[in-house]
């Protein structure tokens, strides 16, 4: 094949840089991107028990206390106790989550987020009418809305959907890059798949760019091995290329270990320049989402 599929990819990522310059950003926004695009605001909806909390790495942990994220930005804590008031809202940035009660705003790091668990990082929050700072995290499992079942061996992989996401800084021409990246694998049927990867880059707080594409596959998969090879076709050349993947049933996980050719051109080089010291990710492991 002329060019790796995964090189498409990869220069579409440089050709962002190559036409924005930080100097050149315009900073009345405000700096926020205003968007999620990790699918985030999707897996976070439904209700999550809290099951461990540490300030400072002090365990802080509630008994039986619930948080429900509604799809209309609206959310409900529970404890057991009376509920009014109890209601906040919620918008999420990039890997930031933005709570706001009744009073004050509470601004969360996400860590890590599933169909099934989530990790918010901060240093701030009020609860009981305490205000509580310093290194706060919480782990919550979800209860209701997520799909902690492993599929179902019989028409595995076949209807299922996972997901990779990767976050980076990095320089480009001397200033600092924040990069977030997501892939997609969506098992359409027995043998079709695609996948799709979306990104988004911003320096200093300013948006930068981003893209989403989609690339569709073929695949095969033996169940007794739990491996199974993806066929990418080049649409112009007609060639084609494998890309083998594992299925990990103990952590219910996906794994690719993609060969750096995939991301080098005809020649053997990788697309880039000297200003931008990006390099891909080449050990990828998807969490299923649905």
């Amino acid at each position: 094949m002329k060019k790796g599929f995964l090189f498409t990819m990869f220069a579409a990522l440089v050709l962002t840089f190559a036409a924005c310059n930080p100097d050149d950003d315009d900073r009345g926004n405000g700096g926020n991107n205003g968007g999620d695009n990790n699918n985030y605001s999707t897996l976070l909806v439904g209700t999550w028990l809290v099951d461990n909390l540490t300030v400072d790495g002090e365990d802080m942990t509630p008994q039986n206390m619930h948080l429900t994220f509604y799809d209309n930005g609206r959310g409900l804590m529970e404890d057991g106790g009376p509920d009014e008031n109890n209601d906040f809202g919620w918008v999420i940035t990039g890997n930031t989550i933005t709570v706001t009660p009744h009073h004050g705003q509470f601004t969360f790091t996400i860590t890590s987020l599933t169909s099934t668990e989530c990790s918010f990082n901060g240093n701030y929050m009020e609860m009981d009418g305490h205000e509580i700072t310093g290194d706060i995290r919480f782990h919550m499992t979800k209860v209701n809305g997520g799909d902690p079942n492993p599929p179902d061996p019989a028409n595995f992989p076949s209807g299922t959907q996972w997901q990779f996401q990767y976050d980076s800084t990095f320089s480009y021409e001397g200033f600092p890059v924040d990069f977030n990246m997501v892939f997609w694998l969506d098992f359409v049927n027995a043998i079709n798949c695609d996948l799709s990867m979306q990104y988004s880059v911003s320096a200093m707080g300013m948006p930068m760019g981003d893209t989403t594409m989609t690339v569709p596959m073929s695949y095969t998969y033996n169940s007794s091995a739990t491996e199974g090879i993806f066929t990418i076709v080049d649409p112009d050349s007609g060639e084609s290329e494998t890309l083998p993947f594992d299925y990990n049933a103990t952590d219910n996980t996906i794994i690719i270990d993609v060969p750096a050719e995939f991301f080098q051109d005809d020649e053997g080089g990788d697309e880039g320049d000297d200003d931008f010291n990006f390099q891909m990710p080449t050990h990828w492991v998807f969490q299923r989402i649905n």
